[in-house]
């Protein structure tokens, strides 16, 4: 995994769906899908944003990250959509703006914790990681399936719970792993 496919956070599908893979989705495509999905999220009843929302993820998994100049506008756009999508909903439904805000928080330390993990430790979020935490399609995906059944309270609550505990513990158990081996030159010696 490169560290531009970490920064897009796929997660599940992302790392699975490349994998032997023949076909990828132009960067420009990618950027089309993702704007046309968040305004069908805020305007069009919420069938047809499920149905986007699976077409959305399952895209986003095939972005060509290879050949493309415009390869760095994968991440953020990926970001704009779940943090936009997420917030899209949670203003439909009257939902709690604390739920909302402890939701994109706890996703926002998972993504700069990224950055931060490649940029100064060299290091790629290993795919267990990425499974456990569903990626921004999967969970945008769940997210609106949330809302489409009432259970968004809920769920974003669970889901808050969830990514700041993996992504909290697996952070810190990586960085102390790292400021130790550092710290230790024979240790680094053995690896």
């Amino acid at each position: 995994m490169t560290s531009l496919m970490a920064y897009a956070d796929a997660g599940l599908l992302g790392s699975r769906t490349a994998v032997g893979s023949r076909w990828f989705v132009p960067v420009s495509l990618g950027l089309a899908l993702t704007v046309g999905f968040v305004t069908l999220a805020w305007l069009a009843p919420i069938g047809w944003v499920i149905a986007g929302a699976v077409l959305w993820s399952i895209l986003l998994a095939r972005v060509d990250l290879h050949v493309s100049d415009l390869a760095w506008i994968v991440p953020p756009m990926n970001r704009t959509a779940e943090y936009g999508v997420a917030l899209i909903m949670v203003h439909q439904l009257g939902v709690s703006g604390v739920l909302a805000f402890a939701y994109i928080a706890a996703v926002v330390y998972h993504h700069y914790d990224i950055i931060h993990r490649v940029e100064i430790l060299g290091i790629v979020p290993t795919w267990r990681v990425g499974a456990m935490l569903g990626g921004s399609g999967v969970r945008t995906v769940a997210l609106v399936v949330a809302t489409s059944s009432g259970g968004l309270p809920m769920w974003l609550t669970g889901m808050t719970v969830w990514i700041a505990l993996i992504g909290v513990i697996e952070s810190l158990g990586t960085w102390r792993h790292e400021f130790r081996r550092q710290a230790n030159p024979m240790e680094r010696d053995t690896e």
